[in-house]
């Protein structure tokens, strides 16, 4: 008699039951910022394609004290460690079993990185003269990472649900849009510090210290507590 022997089925879908809460609940909290903040949607409507106005609005407001601004912070964490718990769980850096607590480690970790950056440039703010630029370049990195929101969460439920090469090009996909989006982060930042003449070099020594920096040292530090 031939002895039947189990085969290991390839995972075929990343989901799991936990992921179903959070798309529910992003979803929820966009559609009230939506109704109780329409301006900050505009904003985020016109971030491509009329971007002189959000400009003026960058450079004239107060990103820190915007509740619409603080508000859809947490949403949008939430939705970006959904993708990147993904694109782990993808390329296998994690397991069942684990996922909802890497899931939040991810969020804390995104909430780290963008805190100490909301500190250290109200604190380059503080310590140098006001600028335009500055206030532009803050307004941007919040400004773009609300608006790849919704985005994400769209890709993250479309890789999350898919099969195979499927999944893969979807977060594949997703990662060429966080780059684009950070790519025209540092160049709108850039463009408006060189036209209120601020030397080059001090721009490429805020962006080794403040932009690339605290971020590598975080990603070095998780790769050391989570080795592959």
């Amino acid at each position: 008699m031939t002895e039947l022997i189990p085969v290991e089925r390839e995972l075929q879908r990343l989901y799991e039951p936990w992921m179903g809460f959070v798309f529910i609940g992003v979803l929820i909290a966009i559609a009230i910022i939506r109704r109780q903040f329409p301006a900050y949607m505009q904003m985020i409507s016109w971030n491509f394609t009329n971007y002189r106005i959000v400009r003026q609005t960058l450079e004239e407001g107060e990103v820190s004290q915007r509740v619409d601004w603080l508000v859809m912070l947490p949403v949008a964490l939430t939705s970006w460690a959904l993708f990147v718990y993904l694109v782990l769980a993808e390329w296998g850096r994690t397991g069942s079993g684990r996922s909802a607590g890497l899931f939040i480690r991810l969020f804390a970790l995104l909430a780290i990185i963008y805190a100490v950056k909301l500190i250290a440039l109200n604190l380059v703010r503080t310590l140098t003269v006001p600028a335009r630029a500055l206030a532009n370049y803050i307004g941007n990195t919040f400004l773009l990472l609300n608006t790849l929101t919704l985005p994400l969460l769209l890709l993250a439920l479309a890789a999350s649900l898919s099969a195979g090469s499927l999944t893969r090009m979807v977060l594949i996909a997703g990662l060429v849009i966080v780059g684009l989006a950070y790519l025209l982060r540092v160049v709108r930042g850039m463009q408006a510090a060189l036209n209120e003449r601020i030397p080059l070099y001090y721009i490429i020594l805020y962006l080794c210290t403040l932009e690339f920096l605290p971020s590598a040292v975080l990603i070095k530090a998780w790769m050391e507590v989570h080795p592959t």
